[in-house]
């Protein structure tokens, strides 16, 4: 007798479903190894009560003064490169008490490396410095930015985290798909307020693309240099967010030891002195929280005299420093009537409400009769 044939069994899932599987598999897996810290401590601070005795807070008040204001908060717009960086550093330079910053993106590049010296000098003359950052853009060299948080008067948050390791963009993005719909939702903000009476707000966030310095494109963008009360609003605004539940300390979400490994596998990719000259930096310049190694591997592409990195490196830092901070003493601000859009307090929402809140960049948003300008 002929042995009957027995067919073999056929798959589940056909061949071509198998690669979906393994990346469903994949996600899960990591998903579950990286969790964000729990019971982490938020110590609540709120923002400057009154400017009075500020030297940014006298200016306002002379500048109105000059100007005949009949309405109590000015603005300016900052449409070019030159104003909206010396705009920032004239800020920094000017705070005697208070700096905060609330942005979706601070890149580690050679202009944000500028501004944040200034930051760290002014914490150690005695400025309270508290930065918040979205944290979808913290991997790889942005990460170093979250050095700040080790430096002494400055505190900073990540907004939303991202959980996993920050060594690649790439694998952050595999691992956040296992919470997408909690990481999907952002930050967008961009506050620059000191002492609580002069801010900016706008489009621009931190790096060489949004000051005109970036060697492959940069964006063309509007900011507004704001001065008076609507300072307040802004702050609240920035308090708010602050003091969510989503704004995590850097310090339980990162060590100081872990951005040296992650700095030095940086550097074993592309050896560069970080030490500044005294040609592109000034006297009292305090130790950069950033690295720049990226920054100097772009530059090079556009430095054809340059020989290293270094030297594109050395040539970008010197175009950076020759931004100066903007003289506010001669800013011709519109004084008009002005709105913060209102909305409720993020942390007496629930979490889905509070995201939609959230996604609107209420804080970014000024409203102002231009037609009653005085």
């Amino acid at each position: 007798m002929t042995p009957a044939l027995v067919s073999a069994p056929r798959s589940v899932l056909p061949l071509r479903h198998l690669p979906v599987l393994w990346a469903a598999l994949l996600v899960a897996v990591l998903g579950g190894c990286a969790e964000l810290p729990k019971n982490v401590q938020r110590p609540v601070s709120t923002a400057l009560e009154t400017t009075a005795g500020t030297a940014l807070a006298t200016q306002v008040q002379e500048r109105r003064a000059a100007a005949s204001g009949r309405f109590e908060s000015g603005f300016l717009l900052l449409s070019g490169p030159q104003a909206a960086y010396g705009s920032r550093l004239a800020l920094v330079e000017a705070a005697q008490k208070t700096l905060d910053l609330q942005y979706y993106a601070i890149h580690a590049d050679a202009s944000t490396e500028r501004l944040l010296r200034s930051v760290v000098a002014a914490a150690r003359r005695g400025v309270r410095v508290r930065v918040l950052l979205d944290d979808f853009n913290t991997s790889g060299a942005d990460a170093q930015v979250m050095r700040l948080a080790f430096e002494p008067n400055i505190e900073m948050r990540m907004f939303n985290p991202v959980a996993g390791s920050r060594d690649s963009s790439l694998w952050r993005m595999v691992i956040a798909l296992s919470d997408f719909s909690r990481v999907q939702q952002r930050m967008h903000n961009k506050l620059f307020i000191a002492d609580n009476a002069m801010g900016i707000a706008g489009g621009r966030n931190l790096g060489d693309a949004y000051f005109g310095h970036d060697t492959s494109g940069n964006f063309v963008d509007l900011d507004v240099l704001a001065a008076g009360p609507i300072v307040k609003d802004l702050s609240r605004s920035f308090d708010s967010y602050w003091n969510n539940e989503r704004a995590y300390p850097v310090q339980s979400l990162i060590t100081r030891k872990e951005l040296d490994a992650l700095r030095a596998s940086a550097a074993s990719v592309e050896e560069v002195d970080e030490t500044p000259t005294e040609s592109s930096s000034p006297p009292e310049a305090a130790p950069s929280p950033v690295t720049t190694a990226s920054a100097a591997a772009a530059a090079a592409a556009a430095a054809p005299n340059a020989t290293t990195a270094l030297d594109a490196l050395e040539a970008q830092r010197s175009r950076v420093w020759d931004r100066k901070p903007l003289n506010l003493a001669a800013a011709r601000f519109v004084w008009a009537p002005a709105v913060v859009p209102p909305w409720p307090a993020t942390r007496r929402l629930r979490p889905s409400s509070a995201t939609r809140m959230l996604s609107r960049k209420w804080s970014s948003s000024l409203w102002v009769m231009s037609d009653c300008t005085g």
